[in-house]
């Protein structure tokens, strides 16, 4: 599958060096809108395999002006304690609709009185689709609470977790990948440009009260205290202290147990609230599991690896359990009932699927000589 891989980068390659992004889909009508920045963490798992610094010399200019792209179009300021902090949100500036689902956009949009509160609203939409969260309560903003319902969608007026786990992730990578190669000045660049974004993480997200990172309320300059996996995202992208590891897993254990999204049965949920939009309760997503699955794995002890195989093993089993039954693997799943797909949003259930068939093969490659059709929990690795 080298090769393949190989050839899906280059075409993202060819259409940021066309657009300066990889665009939310392949039509002209998403040009205003990208989608999480995960290129270059692509790039370095195909290295980390290949060893093909060929290609990383050849496109590491690319990877440069993705970056870029979001440093100059989704940034913001945000002061604490008298200092500014850059950090980023997802974001849209076009008019009108979304043209792939036009219908049920000037339908929602029917409650406002103004076509500049509509054409906001139309923004804010498309900002949730550049989330990959589209839809869900984590985007809502009512009277400073997740409250409300699409109509409430602020995703612009929000700083999120994971995006800067991101862009940090983007940062290191590049001074990593700078360094292999041999330009020292672009690896002291992104190097500093990395701690200076785990600082801004740190001083505005991280909250040592509730031992946890949280999404931060631009509108209201608050945090948003609600569970989300998406919280736990720096522990996949290493955007944290590695000297105080011990510090984050012991906030970090407590705030999933305190939460108690650890009891249902099917999967960990994607939020608490009930909305009836798809990325949240009783849902359940793959890119979720594995976010906060591989950054437990990453910690790299042993309470942190058994909660990622009790976690896993969840998974992996829910996943088996729908297939058995249905020949099916899906989009999505019920956190409350093992085996079952998930629901609500605004369109069908998806089958297929590419994200979990991607999630489950990882998982049983790394726990694979210890799960069991027949055994619900997954002893850790060795």
């Amino acid at each position: 599958m080298y090769g393949t891989v190989k050839g899906m980068l280059e075409n993202f390659m060819t259409i940021v060096e066309r657009y300066g992004f990889i665009p939310n889909g392949g039509r002209v009508y998403y040009l205003m809108r990208s989608q999480p920045p995960l290129l270059t963490a692509m790039v370095d798992s195909y290295i980390q395999a290949t060893n093909d610094y060929e290609f990383l010399d050849r496109h590491i200019g690319t990877l440069e002006k993705e970056l870029h792209f979001w440093l100059s179009n989704h940034t913001t300021l945000v002061e604490k304690d008298g200092k500014e902090y850059t950090l980023a949100r997802y974001y849209d500036m076009s008019s009108g609709p979304r043209p792939e689902s036009y219908r049920e956009d000037i339908h929602s949009a029917a409650i406002f009185k103004t076509e500049e509160e509509k054409d906001d609203f139309y923004s804010q939409l498309k900002a949730a689709a550049e989330s990959g969260w589209d839809f869900s309560s984590r985007w809502f903003i009512l009277n400073g609470t997740n409250q409300g319902n699409l109509t409430s969608t602020k995703v612009k007026k929000i700083i999120p977790v994971d995006l800067n786990a991101m862009i940090y992730w983007n940062a290191d990578l590049l001074s990593k990948f700078y360094k292999k190669l041999g330009n020292t000045v672009k690896a002291i660049e992104y190097g500093l440009l990395a701690a200076e974004w785990l600082e801004a993480v740190e001083k505005i997200l991280w909250h040592e009260e509730v031992g946890a990172w949280l999404d931060y309320d631009l509108i209201n300059q608050m945090k948003r205290d609600y569970f989300y996996p998406s919280n736990l995202a720096p522990l996949w992208t290493g955007c944290y202290d590695p000297a105080r590891k011990a510090y984050y897993l012991g906030h970090l254990l407590e705030y999933l147990r305190r939460s108690k999204v650890m009891v249902n049965e099917g999967a960990l949920p994607t939020t608490l609230e009930h909305s009836g939009e798809q990325w949240d309760y009783p849902n359940a997503w793959a890119p979720n599991q594995a976010i906060i699955i591989q950054g437990l794995q990453r910690l790299g002890t042993r309470e942190a690896e058994e909660m990622a195989a009790q976690l896993a093993s969840k998974w992996v089993y829910t996943n088996y359990r729908g297939f058995e039954e249905t020949g099916k693997m899906f989009e999505k799943y019920n956190s409350e009932l093992v085996g079952s797909g998930g629901g609500g949003g605004e369109y069908a259930p998806q089958e297929g699927f590419g994200w979990t068939n991607g999630v489950i093969f990882e998982l049983l490659d790394y726990y694979g000589r210890y799960f069991r059709s027949t055994n619900r929990v997954g002893n850790k690795r060795g």
